[in-house]
């Protein structure tokens, strides 16, 4: 089974995460966790989008451990 997760830095998407990890999936499923930074407007500081593209793949990387932690390959 393949599963799409997507989620923000809200506490629904934890509730999210929490629920797939917690269910009984059968062997080999697979996670793909995902968020979404807004395209920022052309003038928006190189800086910026940096640090929007570093808190996604924390926010990302975090989902994927935690599933991982409970046998799903995410």
């Amino acid at each position: 089974m393949k599963i799409l997760l997507a989620i923000d830095t809200s506490s629904a998407s934890q509730t999210a995460i929490n629920s797939v990890a917690l269910r009984p999936w059968p062997a080999d499923t697979q996670v793909e966790v995902l968020t979404v930074i807004e395209a920022g407007e052309p003038w928006v500081l190189a800086s910026i989008a940096e640090e929007l593209q570093s808190v996604a793949n924390k926010l990302v990387s975090g989902a994927a451990a935690a599933l991982n932690a409970r046998g799903l390959k995410a």
